[in-house]
């Protein structure tokens, strides 16, 4: 039913081949792991929740070879937008997040940095720059996705579609928790959420 949901929109191969800094010897689970944290975090902030899915299922079709792919004609669009928008975002967001994963793990024995004889860890500081490089271009890419988005939102019904999105943000008032957390309409609770 929602197998989907864990469908890459760009895959691990194409963040090595990209004009990115990582490089082929990259295990494949961390970067897979961090391309469906940018797109849960990131990119379904700026697409909203249904359309996000939509572009999951789509390529999710594809993968399967089942009908409605992101290949066919009548998804050019969500084609065109995945391309020349969403994968150039990936690329840079997932850059600036694995930086480091792949510099530090975390083992029983606390967080270690990672180390090979024939290769100098870079201190944090270089982490850092190429993090603020990188980030960089995450804010480009995620304007020119925002944009396009608003400038052919008649493309994509989603965008308006009613359902919830976990990135709903309600204003604080009276009728919201302390917590911020939207437990329904206060009734006389005693508890103070």
């Amino acid at each position: 039913m929602n197998n989907f949901r864990n469908t890459l929109l760009i895959s691990a191969n194409e963040l090595k081949n990209a004009n990115t800094l990582i490089s082929g010897n990259v295990d494949d689970d961390v970067l897979s792991s961090t391309i469906l944290t940018c797109q849960e975090v990131y990119l379904e902030s700026i697409t909203g929740t249904a359309l996000y899915h939509k572009l999951q299922q789509l390529v999710f079709n594809q993968i399967t070879n089942v009908q409605g792919k992101i290949n066919d004609p009548a998804n050019e669009s969500y084609k065109t937008l995945l391309d020349e928008c969403i994968k150039p975002f990936l690329k840079a967001r997932c850059t600036v997040d694995v930086l480091y994963n792949i510099a530090f793990k975390i083992r029983n024995n606390g967080v270690v940095k990672s180390n090979d004889t024939n290769i100098q860890n870079v201190d944090i500081d270089d982490i850092k720059y190429l993090e603020k490089q990188y980030s960089t271009y995450v804010d480009e890419y995620s304007q020119r996705l925002s944009k396009y988005l608003c400038y052919n939102k008649e493309l994509f019904p989603e965008l308006t579609a009613d359902i919830p999105s976990y990135f709903d943000q309600p204003t604080m008032g009276k009728d919201y928790a302390n917590t911020g957390l939207w437990l329904g309409k206060k009734k006389n609770r005693t508890c103070g959420c």
